[in-house]
């Protein structure tokens, strides 16, 4: 519920004028910060940053209401993990997005938590986990 709430939330803060005119991406608020996203490419094409700009809304808002219905809560799963690695590498905002990634991880059920984890071991290769298993 809390995770609901706080994507609500960031929808409703992001309802200015720069979301609603699609402009948000290359504002000059994001180069002051020092984002590395190349903001020369955002500014010449307006369809492209209101598509993208429109979509990050877009998904926030819907977020809270969608993700308990149960035919839409993989496929927001899904778009959850391409919007948070995206903005994460994009932003500059890795760990914050990680942390809202594993949070997603919380709708899912855990029997398929753990064939995700089964599947995913193999192609991890965690040397922390092989150095272990050696030893047993």
């Amino acid at each position: 519920l809390q995770l609901s709430l706080l994507y609500l939330q960031s929808a409703l803060g992001k309802l200015s004028s720069d979301w609603l005119a699609g402009s948000a991406l290359w504002h000059p608020f994001l180069t002051a910060t020092g984002v590395p996203l190349p903001v020369e490419a955002w500014v010449g094409r307006t369809a492209l940053s209101g598509a993208v700009t429109f979509g990050l809304l877009l998904f926030e808002l819907f977020y809270p209401v969608l993700i308990w219905m149960r035919p839409f809560r993989y496929p927001l799963l899904v778009l959850a993990l391409f919007v948070h690695l995206s903005v994460g590498i994009a932003w500059d905002r890795v760990p914050f997005n990680v942390m809202m990634l594993i949070l997603n991880l919380s709708f899912l059920p855990a029997h398929h938590m753990e064939t995700a984890l089964r599947t995913a071991r193999p192609f991890l290769a965690m040397p922390w986990l092989s150095a272990n298993n050696a030893r047993n």
